[in-house]
């Protein structure tokens, strides 16, 4: 019975303490204490929408999670170059805070690109502009067409990395099999591949970064005049 006396008794006391703060804190917030309680609000949104996106210390690939993937640190982001590029134009155009390791990866994608879009596509993957009349914001483009431009943006990343190793003093068999197999379909780079090619073209004695826009515009122009290759034969199955 004392215990609890004890236990009500301390809860008072504190409960005294609090008031004893509210009313020497100002007369703000003793007349609107409502308004104190926005403050605190107000405090919370700002903390947390500056907070970092939780990250791991492992590979890039680890980190920018699926959505699938909820139990480990990061989930969410895309792990894909191409939905990783649409995702950071959605944000404006810049890459999400994580440790600095990844943050060069990424960063290094975004780059790479950035510099093969196109101004228009790069128009449609940012976020709407506020109307002139009214200050209504324009309409967004649909999210299918955002995520095919994404797509589009993969594959003529993969393309380009292909005729960069053709470039080099191996010829096509410098080519990465993962990038030229037509029968497992187009190639999807993830957020680290970009740099990991880099890194590999490096080796074989070519040097291709960081990205010029020119350049890449340039080869995407004569690229999309090639005419389609064939689509591989079907084996037939035996009986």
């Amino acid at each position: 019975m004392h215990t609890a006396l004890a236990k009500v008794t301390q809860q008072l006391n504190k409960l005294q303490a609090q008031l004893a703060n509210i009313t020497t804190s100002g007369p703000d917030l003793v007349t609107n204490p409502a308004g104190a309680s926005a403050a605190v609000v107000l405090e919370d949104n700002a903390a947390t929408a500056t907070a970092p996106i939780p990250v791991s210390t492992g590979n890039i690939n680890d980190v920018l999670m699926n959505p699938g993937n909820a139990s480990k640190p990061g989930h969410g982001l895309p792990a894909k170059a191409g939905a990783f590029y649409v995702y950071c134009m959605s944000k404006g155009g810049s890459v999400p805070s994580m440790n600095p390791k990844d943050l060069y990866k990424a960063e290094f994608c975004f780059m790479w690109f950035d510099a093969m879009a196109t101004e228009a596509e790069k128009g449609m993957l940012l976020p709407a502009p506020p109307s002139a009349i009214g200050g209504e914001r324009n309409e967004e483009v649909d999210d299918g067409d955002k995520r095919r431009i994404g797509t589009k943006l993969n594959s003529l990343m993969v393309a380009r990395f292909v005729d960069y190793f053709k470039s080099t003093s191996k010829g096509a068999a410098a080519v990465p099999k993962g990038l030229k197999d037509p029968t497992k379909g187009p190639f999807t780079l993830p957020v680290s591949g970009v740099e990991s090619r880099v890194s590999d073209l490096k080796t074989l004695g070519l040097v291709v970064g960081p990205p010029n826009r020119e350049e890449l515009q340039q080869w995407r122009q004569e690229y999309e005049k090639r005419p389609a290759e064939p689509a591989p034969a079907k084996k037939k199955r035996k009986h």
